[in-house]
């Protein structure tokens, strides 16, 4: 499965939260990784994009953080 987050459309609800920001993209990818993973997909690829590519760049870095710190609760982030 493909969890694609797109920069340009991020939630009401992460918008308010965490505003137009890098951060913002990683914790809506986050948020559907749980979902997904709460419904036994295991198999899981995680995608961003975004037309400014120093938001690109600077999401997956965090994302990669995100996911290391996750390594405990088995969860895998294969970024494609």
């Amino acid at each position: 499965m493909r969890i694609g987050t797109n920069h340009g459309s991020l939630s009401d609800r992460i918008m308010s939260r965490y505003g137009d920001t890098p951060l913002g993209m990683v914790e809506s990818a986050m948020e559907f990784l749980r979902v997904a993973r709460g419904e036994s997909y295991h198999n899981i690829v995680l995608s961003m994009k975004s037309s400014n590519p120093q938001v690109m760049v600077q999401a997956y870095r965090l994302l990669i953080k995100q996911c290391s710190m996750n390594l405990a609760n088995v969860i895998h982030c294969i970024l494609a």
